[in-house]
């Protein structure tokens, strides 16, 4: 199947981010991904799951295209992407610089941004100075923190990982 024909059938999927360098006939899509609970999963026995896993896997089994999806770091992902190693990577969000040698697809997992607030906080979170007053966390190098920089917010903590990012928030050490 020719790749045009390809993506025009994938429209369901997730920003699975297909780079510009991969308009060829596919015999196998190979797909990268992270571990990001819930979307993206490993169980005990090594085999990846979760809600944008399944939703690919189904998408690309109702299309009978033959797939392989590996797991590795983010950063990995998106540069074997960006140099034509890979076709794809998933779940991801828009952002200037993947724009730059990707092409995505529409959304499989649709959100919208959700706080978690310390119980201690009596703030109004709709009063526009609790953006900095309060101490915000969020993962490192990610768009949600990258946006929460960039609309002023007073982001002090930028763990690498959300079970870190939840103990800090646990620990007092956050206010968001």
């Amino acid at each position: 199947m020719h790749f045009t024909q390809w993506i025009k059938k994938i429209t369901m999927l997730t920003t699975v981010v297909m780079g510009v360098n991969s308009a060829f006939a596919i015999d196998r899509l190979y797909l990268a991904t992270q571990i990001w609970e819930p979307y993206q999963t490993v169980d005990e026995k090594g085999n990846i799951g979760g809600i944008a896993v399944e939703r690919v896997q189904c998408a690309l089994r109702r299309m009978g295209q033959p797939y392989e999806i590996q797991v590795m770091s983010w950063d990995k992902a998106q540069l074997l992407v960006e140099t034509s190693k890979m076709h794809g990577y998933f779940s991801g969000s828009l952002s200037k610089s993947r724009a730059a040698y990707a092409v995505p697809s529409e959304p499989v997992v649709s959100e919208k941004l959700s706080l978690f607030v310390s119980p201690n906080v009596t703030t109004n979170m709709s009063d526009e100075t609790s953006k900095y007053n309060l101490r915000f966390g969020a993962k490192f190098n990610t768009n949600k923190w990258l946006s929460l920089k960039q609309q002023g917010y007073n982001v002090i903590k930028k763990p690498r990982d959300a079970p870190a990012l939840l103990k800090m928030l646990l620990q007092g050490e956050l206010d968001v």
